[in-house]
């Protein structure tokens, strides 16, 4: 019942948050490094613009041309050369036309990753040239300013079973070698546990 261990782990938070673009494309740069402080609204990472550009430039000929054909369509149509079934027609090409603009447009503005709060940076998943897809996680941060500190331990399988929560522990930080810590056991993770 008094058996002691030694084991290292990780100092992180209960709200870490994995981010990443909400569109896919190249990575242009990262700009921080694992252990950055980083504070909210922070520019993180963009993606290279010359693709996105493309797609916004090719959308707003398509939105063009689908605007003349939409009003040649409404004169022929009040000429009575047109049926209202082209006339519709083109209003309909038109408004995809549009829509699809907006959205190419909009996602241009999406094509780099902010901090969504004041922490530190986990783990960089990606580098600067990568394609990525859209949603890959590219930083994991954590809020160090709204979250309590917790230490993630990895322990053998009879350690694990030797550990109940409630436990308490003392901590040896790397920074403060002559000073210690004291902490408790809050939970154990069931993941690979029979």
């Amino acid at each position: 019942a008094n058996a002691s261990l030694q084991a290292s782990g990780q100092f992180s938070t209960e709200d870490e948050t994995f981010l990443g673009f909400k569109i896919g494309g190249i990575v242009q740069h990262i700009f921080v490094k694992e252990g950055d402080a980083v504070k909210n609204g922070q520019l993180l990472a963009t993606l290279n613009l010359t693709e996105i550009k493309s797609q916004v430039q090719q959308a707003q000929i398509g939105l063009e041309k689908a605007k003349r054909d939409f009003q040649r369509a409404g004169n022929l149509y009040r000429d009575s050369v047109a049926t209202l079934e082209q006339f519709q027609n083109a209003k309909t090409a038109y408004d995809v036309a549009q829509q699809q603009f907006n959205q190419l447009n909009f996602n241009r503005d999406f094509a780099e990753i902010r901090a969504n709060k004041s922490g530190f940076v986990l783990r960089k998943l990606a580098n600067d040239g990568q394609v990525v897809g859209p949603g890959t996680p590219i930083l994991q941060i954590n809020g160090a300013n709204n979250a309590h500190w917790i230490l993630k331990v990895a322990l053998s399988d009879r350690d694990w079973a030797n550990v109940q929560v409630g436990d308490e522990a003392t901590l040896l930080l790397e920074s403060f070698s002559t000073q210690t810590f004291p902490a408790k056991v809050l939970k154990k993770s069931e993941i690979g546990r029979a």
